[in-house]
């Protein structure tokens, strides 16, 4: 077949014994000895930019599965002008490849037919280009007319024989071509996006006249889908153009002329206004005496009354029934049937000020109270009024007043309330922060002291004594203040806990080993853990301990008169719910639930309400901050927890916690590993050490421990101390011990002039 200046050459490979199976048969091609194609199974052949003539086809076949020779046939054939009107078919044959292999280029009965059919519909279809009012031609893609219909010869003014092969640069003007080449460069660089047809526009100058017209162009491809040629379809729309033109010069005219008339109208209209408003003033000027007091009421946000007080009948403003969303005569009649729309808790404060003007006591009435808004919705009202009229003995006849609607202000002021109460707490959240740091460094030092002098003295005890169990307590119970202390400045700086894997059931039972010893006289402790259970739970042991002494803190708080303490604990599995509260939701993984409960006094629903908030709390001064439960909300939230609390009055209280699970350490070590002991560049019996500390409790222990261990110690009290014997012994030093924060010199410029004094 040919396509443009391609052809497309078919052929069919068969074995004449029958053996080896078509699709077995690998081809290839090349034409007048150029390079061949790759070995395929495709019977076909595609030469671009094939001129006419003869040309010569050699095609080799061979069997893919078989190592048998190549067998090879040539056919010449002609290609015949024009390139794009008729089919060429070709035969021949040739053997080989285990047998006999022939090529066939046969053309069936049935191709006959299809050809005829094709030839028929290509003479319909070349009458109907021949006899097209539109310029139809065909190009190459360098811009060589490959073909041009009758209109196409006439609009370019030259023979189709004289056109062919030329360009558009010799048949029109260069300006012309080039916006022509123009359209085309755009069009094959638009080919790769799609194919559907493009649509230009283009001017040409012919017999004197500029002519305007509409090309639609499209892309023809070869079958490997590259570009081979243009074809263009031309309209000419001058006429078309010049009656828009004169349609657009029509429009524009006939918008000038509405325009005009629109300012005439508009002209007479402000005439018009202009004396409807004389009228309307001349009106209103009859009726200034009777609109005054409906326009000044009107400009206004207030609801105005007027009450005359022996008749109990009040005359009120439409602005007035706006504010309780009834209309004239509804409200009435719903306050005969139903009592009046002022919230029953308010009737007070709004008829005390009101008895005491009436009786003369004030010189005005004024109360904030809250009215029922027909949508439901309770409104805050300001009411404001004066007596006008009273009889010869005082008794009050006329009151006047008007009613406000506050509500917006008086949520705003909550809120600001509210913004401020959270700035307060800010604030002395900030001032315990402060207050924590400023204290724990002296707090540490003397826990220090006491951890020392305490270890010191467990030496000296029978491990098995009465003392060394009380120096245990010592030590253990100091540990566990510097914890508090380290959790109160968390709190203060709102850090992360330090959450590893913990053993919860042993750490539960060792805490509540201690927490016994701390219970009040008539408290009685009973423990629902299970001990067979292991499960473990990522947390930071210091916090989740403070959290439970303060639960029990709270509950036996509760309990001034003794009572019963109850701490339970039960392993929750994925999907069951952590209280039997309608509407809880199933956990989606493993839980356990801590719950704390006691006998005591209980809590209002205003206290649960706050029990949270930091420094909030019902003892007695003096005996509580206030930042006891909130720790406790705090630690539980940045454990991924839930606390939730069951309580009412004289019930008891009961707080119910709950934590995710984990999975176990892979290396699980022992509670109080310690580490091991960092290697020294020299013995302890000539290792000379200088120790900076202005802290009287701190510096004997740190001293007494260095010595034990065998090293001589130089004391230094002060930083003007430190730096005199480093001056005077520096080369002797083998470690510095120094407190930063030393008086007269810090520790960093005592290490900094020892660095200087001996660099190495």
């Amino acid at each position: 077949g040919l396509h443009g200046r391609a052809a497309t050459l078919r052929w069919r490979v068969a074995s004449l014994d029958g053996v080896i199976r078509p699709k077995n048969i690998e081809t290839r091609w090349r034409t007048d000895g150029g390079g061949w194609s790759p070995w395929s199974t495709e019977r076909r052949a595609v030469v671009a930019d094939v001129s006419p003539g003869a040309h010569r086809l050699t095609v080799q076949a061979r069997n893919r599965l078989a190592d048998a020779p190549v067998v090879q046939q040539e056919i010449t054939f002609e290609l015949p002008l024009p390139l794009h009107r008729q089919p060429l078919f070709l035969a021949s044959t040739f053997g080989g490849v285990g047998g006999i292999l022939i090529l066939l280029a046969v053309m069936s009965a049935r191709r006959r037919r299809h050809a005829a059919a094709l030839r028929r519909h290509q003479e319909l279809l070349d009458a109907i280009v021949a006899d097209a009012t539109d310029a139809i031609a065909v190009t190459d893609v360098e811009g060589h007319y490959l073909y041009v219909n009758p209109a196409a010869s006439r609009w370019l003014g030259l023979p189709a024989e004289d056109l062919i092969g030329r360009r558009e640069y010799d048949v029109v003007p260069p300006d012309c071509a080039e916006r022509i080449r123009a359209d085309d460069r755009r069009l094959l660089s638009r080919c790769s996006q799609d194919d559907q047809p493009h649509r230009f526009e283009n001017t040409i100058e012919r017999d004197g006249e500029t002519v305007t017209y509409a090309v639609s162009k499209s892309v023809l491809r070869d079958g490997q889908g590259r570009p081979t040629a243009i074809v263009g379809i031309a309209h000419d729309v001058t006429e078309q153009r010049r009656v828009e033109e004169i349609l657009r010069r029509g429009q524009r005219e006939l918008e000038e002329l509405v325009q005009q008339r629109t300012k005439e109208l508009a002209a007479a209209n402000e005439s018009l206004r202009a004396e409807i408003a004389e009228r309307a003033r001349i009106e209103l000027t009859l009726r200034e005496s009777e609109q005054r007091l409906s326009d000044a009421l009107d400009a206004t946000s207030d609801g105005v009354w007027d009450w005359r007080i022996p008749e109990n009948k009040s005359i009120r403003s439409d602005l007035w029934y706006s504010l309780t969303g009834y209309e004239r005569g509804e409200l009435e009649a719903y306050e005969a049937k139903h009592g009046s729309i002022i919230h029953p808790d308010d009737e007070p404060r709004m008829r005390k000020p009101l008895q005491a003007h009436l009786d003369g006591e004030t010189a005005t009435y004024r109360a904030e109270f809250r009215i029922r808004h027909k949508s439901g919705e309770l409104r805050w009202i300001l009411s404001r009024g004066r007596v006008m009229e009273r009889a010869p003995d005082g008794a009050p006849l006329r009151m006047v007043g008007a009613d406000t609607d506050i509500t917006d202000l008086r949520r705003a002021e909550e809120a600001r309330a509210a913004l401020e109460e959270e700035l307060r707490v800010a604030r002395r959240m900030e001032a315990l922060g402060t207050l924590a740091a400023g204290i724990a460094h002296d707090f540490n030092n003397c826990l220090m002291a006491i951890l020392g002098y305490a270890g010191c003295a467990r030496e000296h005890v029978s491990p098995t004594s009465a003392a060394a169990e009380c120096l245990d307590g010592v030590c253990k119970t100091a540990e566990d203040a510097a914890a508090l202390t380290r959790s109160l400045l968390d709190f203060a700086r709102n850090e992360p806990p330090a959450r590893e894997p913990i053993e919860f059931v042993a750490f539960l039972h060792d805490t509540l080993k201690r927490v016994r010893f701390t219970l009040p006289p008539g408290v009685e402790l009973h423990a629902d853990v299970p001990g067979d259970v292991r499960v473990w739970v990522a947390a930071d042991a210091t916090q989740l301990r403070q959290m439970l002494s303060n639960l029990v803190i709270n509950a036996c708080d509760a309990m001034p008169g003794g009572g019963r303490l109850t701490i339970a604990m039960r392993r929750l599995p994925a999907g069951e719910s952590p209280t039997a509260n309608a509407g809880d939701k199933p956990t989606a993984e493993d839980r356990i639930e801590l719950c704390v409960s006691d006998t005591g006094e209980g809590m209002t629903a205003e206290v649960k309400a706050r029990i949270f908030d930091p420094f909030f709390t019902t003892k007695q001064r003096g005996r509580g901050t206030g930042l006891g439960m909130a720790i406790v909300h705090r630690i539980v939230r940045e454990h991924d927890g839930r606390i939730e609390l069951d309580s009412s009055p004289g019930r008891g209280t009961r707080v119910i916690v709950t934590l995710p699970t984990c999975e176990p350490p892979e290396d699980p070590r022992p509670h109080g590993d310690e580490a091991e002991p960092v290697a020294e560049s020299r013995s302890a019996s000539t290792a000379r050490i200088l120790l900076a500390e202005d802290n009287e409790h701190v510096r004997p222990i740190l001293k007494m421990g260095l010595e034990r261990a065998g090293y001589e110690v130089l004391e230094a009290r002060d930083g003007r101390e430190a730096l005199a014997i480093i001056e005077a012994r520096g080369a002797e030093l083998s470690l510095l011990v120094l407190d930063v924060n030393l008086p007269h010199a810090s520790g960093v410029e005592c290490l900094q002039a020892a660095r200087r004094d001996a660099p190495d």
